[in-house]
């Protein structure tokens, strides 16, 4: 009963890697989506 506790637990520590990876991505993705669109109204503006 012991290993199959400590393979809970090795899932359950697996399972929080994964979804703070996940998390990780899709913060940086939203972060290079602003980095994408903010040179450009920057460029307009200061064209103008």
């Amino acid at each position: 009963m012991t290993f199959l506790r400590e393979e809970k637990i090795l899932i359950n520590q697996l399972n929080d890697s994964l979804y703070q990876a996940e998390t990780a991505i899709i913060q940086q993705q939203k972060n290079y989506q602003e980095d994408e669109q903010t040179p450009v109204p920057d460029k307009d503006g200061g064209s103008r």
